[in-house]
């Protein structure tokens, strides 16, 4: 079975995801949410992915909205990040 997208979330987001909870409790806590309920990066909405990339603090410009590449350890399963 597929990995939910916060399971594979590069550490270092993660990391700052969880440092950002400190203050933000209930904003990082959605995006925990959403990424617990979603196996690949293509089921995020454009909303989504603006939430993770704020409390992660990851420039929206650093990263490849057409595959997420970057954000996410890659998907055992098929072996793609999508």
């Amino acid at each position: 079975m597929a990995r939910d997208l916060y399971s594979r979330l590069d550490p270092t987001l993660k990391k700052a995801l969880k440092e950002n909870r400190k203050k933000y409790k209930h904003s990082c806590d959605n995006v925990i949410t959403v990424l617990k309920g979603k196996d690949y990066f293509s089921e995020l909405t454009i909303e989504e992915l603006k939430a993770l990339c704020t409390w992660t603090e990851t420039s929206g410009f650093k990263i490849d909205w057409q595959f997420g590449e970057g954000l996410f350890k890659e998907h055992k399963d098929c072996n793609i990040l999508r």
